[in-house]
């Protein structure tokens, strides 16, 4: 299941019966005298200090669905108990985060704190405050899906980290609902895959940016640039707008420069790779 506009190129994602923690079902048994974690992602840094570094396709010793199972678990035993505090996820080499139901961090991790928020702290704000557009739109979208009733979903992504890296992510959502508590609405883990600076992780992020630039014109905008590619004239374009023809080679203008072409052609080449790769479906 693709996430739609989320500035993802590689998704997949599961929609299944919510696993049980029994020893029984999907999620198989639990884990009671503690948690795995996943390989370690380098050295840590102090808070404002250079990014790890992250071995380009690294190998995942325990999939991140696994973790998730046991996040999970976690969490469920703690409420159980009383517990507002989930010190077992600070073990986790992965990013682990807690959202409430408006979608506002509630709990995060230490690696998720190193990543992210290098010497400040995400609790009580949204995710758009401090993620790139890129990134927060994917986490949106997939809390939206877990929200709507998906019990759980992982989904590979794309987008700039805090100091300009392009990373290739690894994230796995999972509804807390069934815990009945509205302080605690979904659990997300994200794994932090491969960085670079020039390679296939960079043109993705590239591309990931830019359609996130499509998606942020005015719907008008988008329509015009839609129009221009398919070989309308700015003078059909302004008649099917009812402006005059300046009006929209103005329009044309700001929006060109928005998504950071010169020309017609030059925004033709890009919808279209944005198309062929998955990003936007314009119908061309």
């Amino acid at each position: 299941m693709s996430v739609p506009e989320s500035g993802h190129t590689i998704s997949r994602g599961r929609a299944q019966e919510e696993p049980s923690f029994d020893g029984q079902g999907p999620a198989g048994p639990s884990h009671p005298a503690g948690l795995a974690t996943g390989p370690p992602l380098g050295q840590r840094f102090a808070p404002g200090g250079p990014p790890r570094d992250i071995p380009a396709g690294r190998p995942a010793s325990v999939p991140l669905e696994k973790l998730a199972r046991e996040a999970y678990q976690h969490v469920c035993d703690s409420v159980a108990a009383g517990q507002s505090e989930f010190p077992r996820l600070n073990g986790f080499e992965d990013c682990v985060h807690i959202k409430n139901a408006e979608g506002i961090l509630v709990y995060v991790n230490d690696a998720h704190r190193d990543w992210f928020t290098p010497g400040a702290s995400p609790l009580g704000r949204h995710c758009e405050a401090f993620l790139d557009p890129v990134i927060a739109g994917t986490a949106v979208k997939l809390d939206e899906m877990v929200m709507a009733g998906c019990p759980y979903i992982e989904c590979e992504h794309y987008g700039p980290g805090p100091s300009g890296e392009s990373y290739h992510m690894l994230t796995h959502k999972r509804s807390l609902r069934s815990l009945g508590t509205p302080g605690l609405a979904v659990l997300g883990l994200t794994r932090l895959l491969a960085h670079d600076g020039d390679g296939p992780t960079q043109q993705h992020v590239d591309l990931a940016c830019a359609a996130a630039k499509f998606r942020a014109l005015a719907e008008s905008d988008r329509e015009i640039c839609r129009l221009t590619v398919t070989g309308v004239s700015s003078r059909e374009v302004a008649e099917r707008f009812d402006m005059t023809t300046r009006a929209i080679e103005l329009r044309k203008q700001k929006a060109f420069a928005a998504l950071g072409v010169g020309k017609a052609v030059d925004l033709t080449r890009l919808l279209v790779r944005l198309q062929d790769r998955g990003y936007l479906d314009l119908g061309l």
